[in-house]
């Protein structure tokens, strides 16, 4: 596993001595053949407060992505009260780096299973890979083509 670099560790240090209670790169990045030209660098880090890390990061350059999410699917407002709302919630700066914050040890090792698994099967498609988090976080099943 690869060590969370220092810039992202300081965003995630949350105000005095909280700190990360787990963090691992995901993501494209971590999957060989995955990488693609638009690929940007993900980080997925467990903390005590989304609420804090959100706030913590917005002084480090980070924005909330502009795709907020509710659980795997748009709210109108996740971005308002992400500490009732969703399980998750990610920030992005300029460098394209991304982090997704979690306060759920389920969801953290729920996502961690994952992006293993995704790594194991090379799943370099994103579809793919999309498909098999939806499966494996919130249960479920991918719509098949029929041909």
């Amino acid at each position: 596993m690869q060590p969370i670099p220092y810039t992202i560790y300081k965003t995630a240090k949350l105000y005095g001595n909280t700190m990360p209670r787990k963090s691992q790169m995901v993501g494209s990045q971590t999957i060989p053949g995955a990488v693609t030209s638009d690929s940007d660098t993900d980080w997925l880090i467990l903390v005590w407060s989304k609420q804090y890390a959100v706030a913590d990061s917005y002084f480090r350059g980070f924005k909330l992505s502009p795709t907020m999410t509710l659980n795997g699917r748009r709210h109108p407002y996740a971005k308002w009260d992400i500490r009732r709302y969703s399980k998750f919630v990610s920030v992005r700066d300029k460098d394209n780096t991304n982090i997704i914050f979690t306060s759920s040890s389920r969801f953290y090792n729920k996502f961690v299973a994952a992006n293993d698994l995704a790594i194991k099967l090379r799943l370099t498609d994103k579809a793919d890979r999309i498909a098999l988090f939806q499966y494996i976080i919130y249960g479920k099943r991918p719509q098949l083509d029929e041909k």
